[in-house]
């Protein structure tokens, strides 16, 4: 049974969604969108601002072109193959993922603009950051700061990280460049998992630097030239993650490995980036204020496997206590708990002073 959390919300909030990267495991997100708008209609609506990285830059840009909870799960089912699915040839030419990237550059790029296009019915290649009303911030890694699409004008010539955003400032007091940015690069250069996918445009995954990118909404949210202009206590967080699969632990009291030992835990070290980020906004803002939702996932919880979609899905409903609409477990008591007292429009509008 999940413990039990306050509910004393601030009367003017600034509401976070954040959403995490996870290949194809993007869905969970989805999922668990599709059961809070099932009792939360007006959730998406009442988002101030949306932060994605990779899976969750596709979910973020997707809410952002007005797609909601049920629409984005349908995405994922039917566009998993073509993003994520790997032919005969595909394993013998790439030694399946081990001497190239595992997936073309242009199938994935495709599965991403038929599926954005199906849920909104209009074409998106061309829609710019700056075109996108609802605020929204997505993590990507550049590998060159001189890169022309934004290159550093000062400093030396080095990889970094990049925080996409369309907000009218950049920060320092001048025009956001990142307005005039395709929407669909921009997913596209945050979604470029090495070893899956080739660079993009000399961008790479933004789990690189922020697989949880709640964090980074926060600062944003915080920055005092930006127009957010709330203080710390205004804002409220819900994060969702893209599944946690059970029991991972190494049971290691004193080994000496390198690096082919550590190499096959390569996702101990993304899972790290999301705890610091969880501890990190659990810190600012408090149990109050901050949420965070990672169903346990069973079954197939590949990443990348087509086939795992229904699983995904399955253990979404499973963590909830049934599918939308007849959710009843613990967990999502106390989510509804918190939306209720956090997220509501019609609960501020009636909120007395």
């Amino acid at each position: 049974m999940s413990e039990s959390r306050e509910t004393t919300a601030p009367k003017e909030p600034y509401r976070i969604l954040a959403l995490d990267g996870g290949g194809l495991r993007g869905i969970v997100s989805a999922r668990v969108l599709q059961h809070i708008e099932s009792d939360f209609p007006e959730f998406l609506g009442a988002a101030d601002l949306v932060a994605g990285t990779s899976a969750g830059a596709i979910n973020t840009v997707a809410i952002g072109l007005g797609i909601n909870g049920e629409k984005l799960v349908t995405l994922y089912q039917d566009q998993a193959e073509t993003i994520c699915g790997r032919s005969i040839w595909d394993r013998l030419a790439t030694g399946d993922g081990i001497y190239a990237a595992a997936i073309p550059t242009e199938r994935r790029l495709k599965g991403i603009v038929n599926g954005l296009e199906n849920g909104t019915g209009k074409p998106v290649t061309n829609v710019k950051l700056g075109d996108i009303q609802r605020k929204i911030l997505i993590t990507s890694f550049q590998l060159d700061s001189h890169n022309p699409i934004c290159r550093s004008e000062s400093g030396p010539r080095r990889w970094k990280a990049k925080i996409f955003h369309n907000f009218k400032d950049d920060g320092d007091g001048g025009p956001n460049p990142d307005l005039a940015q395709k929407a669909v690069d921009v997913v596209m250069r945050s979604s470029a998992a090495p070893t899956e996918f080739p660079i993009y445009q000399g961008f790479t995954d933004g789990a690189l630097l922020a697989n949880n990118p709640v964090m980074c909404a926060i600062a944003q949210a915080l920055h005092p030239s930006l127009g957010c202009v709330k203080p710390p206590q205004h804002i409220v967080a819900l994060s969702i993650g893209t599944g946690a699969a059970p029991a991972q632990y190494l049971h290691q009291r004193s080994s000496s490995w390198g690096y082919i030992q550590w190499a096959q835990y390569s996702n101990l070290f993304v899972d790290a980036f999301l705890d610091v980020a969880d501890f990190q906004a659990n810190q600012i803002l408090g149990r109050d204020r901050y949420f965070r939702v990672n169903p346990v996932l069973s079954g197939n919880s590949s990443s990348s496997d087509p086939a795992a979609e229904p699983f995904l899905v399955e253990s979404v409903d499973k963590y909830f206590g049934g599918e939308p609409g007849h959710g009843k477990s613990d967990e999502w008591t106390d989510l509804k708990k918190w939306l209720g007292c956090n997220w509501s429009v019609n609960q501020f509008l009636t909120q007395p002073e």
